[in-house]
């Protein structure tokens, strides 16, 4: 579920331009510790000049498919994958930036998560049948085998004025 707080928190480190993540004490809010998956690629153009949006789509689904590399258990090639896809991760806020480095643009992809994954010693999630109410939701009636928190907009699009 899309979280303010967490896309502000993306934004701001989205906006020093570096590709590099901030430290967990600083990520860290009030409620929980914080992930962070960071992308970054390069065009030549301007991305402004070119009515440019932020493509970020490709971004998840390039951490996505790291899934293909996933064998049970962490691993820096599938870091990720297992913070987008931790049982006890429901909360994502995305910041997005481009500057000119070097002769070419970077555009800079920043996505929080919340409560933060990829604990060491523990699995992104448990094997069995599925079970909402371990986390404290409910079975989704749009997507199946899917979680979902009630009270909170599941489709924003659909509370557009």
């Amino acid at each position: 579920t899309w979280d303010e707080e967490l896309a502000a928190q993306a934004q701001r480190w989205a906006n020093r331009c570096q590709f590099e993540h901030d430290s967990n004490a600083a990520r860290r809010v009030s409620r929980f510790a914080v992930g962070q998956n960071l992308a970054i690629t390069w065009t030549w153009p301007n991305p402004n000049d070119l009515g440019h949006y932020p493509d970020f789509k490709t971004q998840i689904e390039l951490w996505f498919n790291e899934v293909y590399q996933y064998r049970g258990q962490f691993s820096h090639a599938t870091g990720h994958y297992t913070q987008m896809i931790w049982g006890d991760t429901y909360l994502i806020g995305c910041g997005y930036s481009y500057y000119l480095q070097q002769n070419r643009y970077s555009k800079l992809y920043v996505c929080n998560y919340g409560p933060s994954g990829n604990i060491r010693g523990y699995t992104p999630y448990r094997r069995g049948a599925p079970s909402c109410t371990l986390y404290g939701t409910s079975p989704s009636t749009k997507y199946y085998g899917l979680c979902t928190v009630r009270g909170i907009f599941t489709d924003p699009c659909s509370y557009l004025g």
